[in-house]
């Protein structure tokens, strides 16, 4: 296989790519340079923008190339205006001061089909070439598409947000907009592509594809919130690495697919199975009537009444510049509990916890974001993650005795330094919990050198390409 490399030595601004998108004629490359132009045939430079600070996105219809910025809303070029240097024919097109106007000037995302749909810091925005419908997320949505009148757009930690039908003024806020939290996907959703218009369970319905960190999920029919007559293909031990799918692209035979993969290593495991605490890997608490005791081959915690009267804090931190990972298995008897990383030796400190109470209430803890409520089945095993990266947290939990209880707890950001110390800790306040089978890893998020390929007619899945 014959590989052409386009870099500054042959006339591109910038090594740092953001995104391509090509027609018949040209391949359009934007950085954080800005925008270039490359003739497909003989790879010549034709045209280029240069702008501060580049582009984030970059769509196109057969006239236009319209361009995502990091504050300045979205730009448009007519393609026949691209010959050279054509910065000065660049125009402003959608902002927060334009008529009609975008909900922020900071754009995530841009899709068209016939119409624009515009993915930002404050939500998603739906513009027909008259009138402009904005539907608010907090957070922000990270990736939109647009696809024969269905519109599917996700925030960060929230999983995928879909709409059947073309926003309304009447419409778009509440008739036909879901999630879908109900089925065992990553709410982590980096990618998304439509595989085919028109499924094998239904031809109203697509079939579609997810990138997220937990892998890729190929979804054969989105026409129902429950997607309860789906069929969920997951896909998450590609190169026998963790997956982290950031980009998915297809040709209606193959799904094509470019991974980063978390290479670990281990500071910290226990088994709890010799009846003795290490107090070289853990720090205890436990006084006015607490305990904590190895013993059964696991660790078993009872509270007073108090965060701070029984615990267990681990003694090996990760740097918090790299990827952390704190993995265990818990049981509970009538709860009040914490499980998560610090940024401190404090049980109860500044950091992240899963807070699992008696009668089946779960929360998500967060010291810059407060509470937030769920439920669990406080009589199963649980499998837990916590993981940090790139100033987010996230947690994860999966019923040890049903595969098909999944939970995927919403990501907060991390509220302290990047460079702080982070700590695994375990923290009861009242009733027992019992914990098993920690690992307590950290590691370098590396770009996987190559890309995949899987066919869609049997999922099965080839690397394919090494750069």
């Amino acid at each position: 296989m014959y590989i052409e490399k386009l870099t500054t030595n042959n006339g591109l601004q910038s090594n740092n790519i953001i995104s391509s998108i090509e027609d018949s004629i040209n391949y359009y490359v934007i950085s954080d340079a800005g925008l270039d132009v490359v003739i497909k045939s003989g790879r010549s430079l034709s045209a280029w923008i240069t702008y501060s600070g580049g582009f984030t996105c970059v769509a196109q219809d057969s006239t236009y190339l319209y361009l995502g910025t990091l504050d300045a809303g979205v730009k448009r070029i007519s393609k026949v205006l691209l010959s050279g240097n054509s910065t000065s024919s660049l125009s402003d097109f959608l902002s927060t001061t334009s008529t009609p106007s975008i909900d922020s000037n900071t754009i995530n995302c841009v899709d068209i089909d016939t119409n624009l749909l515009i993915a930002t810091a404050n939500g998603i925005n739906y513009y027909n070439g008259s009138s402009l419908y904005t539907k608010t997320y907090s957070g922000g949505i990270n990736f939109c598409v647009l696809s024969v009148a269905k519109l599917y757009y996700s925030t960060y930690g929230a999983g995928l947000y879909y709409k059947n039908g073309l926003p309304t003024a009447n419409s778009w806020s509440a008739t036909g907009v879901y999630s879908n939290p109900t089925f065992s996907i990553s709410n982590n959703i980096n990618c998304f592509v439509v595989i085919t218009n028109g499924s094998s369970v239904d031809s109203n319905s697509n079939k579609i594809g997810l990138g997220t960190d937990n892998g890729i999920y190929i979804i054969d029919s989105d026409e129902t919130s429950s997607l309860a007559n789906a069929t969920i293909t997951h896909l998450d031990t590609l190169a026998g690495g963790l997956l982290n799918t950031t980009y998915l692209k297809t040709d209606n035979t193959y799904l094509y697919s470019r991974n980063n993969l978390e290479n670990l290593a281990t500071l910290m495991e226990d088994n709890f199975n010799d009846n003795s605490i290490d107090t070289t890997k853990w720090t205890v608490t436990s006084w006015n009537g607490t305990s904590v005791i190895e013993q059964n081959n696991r660790l078993e915690l009872t509270g007073g009444g108090s965060w701070q009267t029984s615990g267990i804090i681990g003694s090996y931190g990760s740097d918090g510049t790299v990827y952390t990972e704190f993995k265990c298995r818990v049981s509970f008897s009538s709860p009040q509990c914490m499980i998560g990383i610090k940024n401190s030796l404090t049980y109860y400190s500044s950091g992240l916890n899963i807070q699992f109470w008696s009668g089946g209430v779960m929360y998500m803890y967060s010291t810059a974001q407060g509470l937030s409520s769920m439920t669990y089945d406080s009589t199963k095993i649980y499998n837990i993650r916590i993981t940090y990266y790139n100033n987010i947290l996230a947690a994860y939990l999966q019923s040890d005795e049903d595969a098909t209880y999944n939970v995927e707890v919403p990501i907060y950001a991390w509220e302290g330094s990047g460079n702080s110390i982070l700590y695994p800790c375990v923290n009861m306040y009242s009733g027992s919990m019992y914990v098993d089978n920690v690992i307590y890893t950290k590691g370098v998020i590396t770009p996987y050198n190559g890309f995949n390929y899987i066919k869609l007619a049997d999922n099965s899945v080839t690397t394919y390409l090494d750069i």
